[in-house]
């Protein structure tokens, strides 16, 4: 017997492996989310910073990180009996013959009567019903997150008006991606049948790079307002530092994000055929022009110490992993007909096959996790090399302090959820010692700096 048709047996009831798979998700994230909740009971600031961090603004990111929590177990919640009512009541069957019955009545339109029938349209269509009705689930929760959450701790600034624009925009354009996506595979598929691995790897390569390519230069500017950083100390710092960094870019933006948040944030995209550098205004208006430089070296570190090109092989190896796994189910009837499908199609078996992978998503998770935690501390080690060992600290301080970010993490919690080391263990990595005389100093620099007007700039 070979090993994909092992797998195609009636003996296999995939629906309640599926079942107990969405339940254990659940379960394992809601413990997780208890565990890191009770660590936002701790009442005293870490040592390391307990000169740079008072008092009350601990307690106060201790009390934002529990109410971060609680929107996030509502979120699994809802996720939660999202799933099972879809594979209780048999949901997706019937997805699939809306679908049907729209392609149907498309097809009725002059000049698309060529469409009736088409697995990959009614693929396509199927795919981007789910996911609608699934974003707009969602919707609600985000809505919570920026008007209740981010209002009450005073970070949003986003109005209602653009919050329902970009809900819309953000649908339109992922529905777009997905579309695209799925038509793809499913011709790959029916062209190449069991052959389709190795071309399916490269199309996912070719579709992420031109994703890279196209999401800051036309999709975020659908989203923010992106300005040429003006002539100035700090543009010429920006430029200084990149060809230092042998970093070849006259593209430096300024984004407008002090529209939606007060959340800072900077960016570059190193592809060799779009190389630029974005700055939140938020960044440039609450951090120093020597603190602004150290976070763009840590950035660029990203870029020179290959973590761009490491990431993107990262990702491509679990895609290949997953596709290679899929290749045992993309034509399995029983694995269809156990989630009331009549025959198997490549979109649909693929969508089933997700719901089986949940253990090999937990540790590709989990890898990623920790691949980007050590690169993290690779590019402040970076920044400090540089000679910005203090400007990175207090950088790091400050974006802390500002975001109200946690200073504890249970290590589960930590590993399972958490991309970015805590900033504890972020300057002990760097070596800082926790001093007064460093904020001091910092502090004077940014009120002479604001009152020339440099960080303007």
């Amino acid at each position: 017997m070979s090993f994909p048709s092992s797998f195609d047996t009636s003996k296999i009831d995939w629906n309640a492996i599926a079942t107990q798979f969405v339940v254990a998700d659940f379960v394992f994230h809601a413990y997780l989310i208890q565990r890191q909740y009770r660590v936002t009971f701790i009442e005293n600031v870490p040592k390391v910073v307990e000169k740079e961090v008072a008092s009350g603004s601990f307690i106060k990111s201790q009390r934002y990180a529990r109410d971060k929590l609680k929107l996030d177990l509502a979120r699994k919640i809802i996720t939660f009996l999202e799933e099972l009512a879809i594979l209780h009541f048999g949901l997706m069957p019937q997805i699939w013959h809306v679908s049907g019955v729209y392609l149907s009545l498309i097809s009725e339109i002059r000049y698309l009567h060529g469409i009736s029938g088409s697995e990959a349209l009614q693929s396509v269509l199927f795919i981007v019903i789910k996911k609608t009705i699934s974003r707009i689930i969602e919707i609600p929760l985000d809505y919570a997150h920026t008007f209740v959450l981010e209002e009450r701790w005073e970070f949003n600034r986003m109005t209602r008006s653009k919050f329902y624009r970009d809900s819309a925009l953000s649908l339109v354009i992922s529905d777009l991606i997905y579309a695209l996506a799925v038509f793809v595979f499913v011709k790959i598929v029916d062209f190449f049948g069991a052959n389709f691995l190795i071309y399916t790897i490269f199309a996912a390569v070719a579709g992420f790079l031109l994703f890279q390519t196209i999401l800051p230069n036309v999709i975020l500017p659908l989203f923010h307002k992106f300005t040429p950083l003006e002539d100035g100390k700090l543009k010429t710092a920006i430029e200084e530092l990149a060809k230092r960094n042998g970093f070849p870019t006259s593209n430096i933006f300024v984004i407008d994000g002090s529209t939606t948040s007060t959340h800072a944030n900077a960016f570059f995209s190193g592809l060799p055929w779009n190389k630029q550098i974005a700055l939140y205004d938020t960044l440039i208006h609450k951090f120093t022009t020597s603190e602004i430089i150290a976070v763009l070296a840590h950035e660029l570190g990203h870029w020179k110490l290959g973590h761009v090109f490491q990431m993107n092989i990262h990702l491509q190896v679990i895609l290949a992993l997953n596709f290679a796994l899929f290749s045992a189910f993309f034509e399995s009837s029983s694995l269809a007909g156990a989630f009331g499908f009549a025959k198997p199609s490549p979109a649909i078996n693929f969508i089933l096959f997700t719901y089986l992978t949940w253990p090999l998503d937990t540790c590709t998770s989990i890898s990623r996790n920790l691949l980007v935690r050590r690169n993290e501390y690779q590019a402040d080690n970076y920044a400090k090399d540089q000679g910005y060992k203090d400007e990175i600290a207090s950088g790091l301080i400050r974006l802390n302090s500002d975001s109200l970010d946690a200073l504890y993490t249970d290590w589960l919690y930590s590993i399972c959820n958490s991309s970015h080391p805590t900033l504890v263990e972020r300057l002990v990595a760097i070596g800082y010692e926790p001093q007064k005389k460093v904020r001091k100093e910092l502090k004077v620099l940014k009120e002479e700096e604001d009152a020339t007007g440099n960080t303007e700039e």
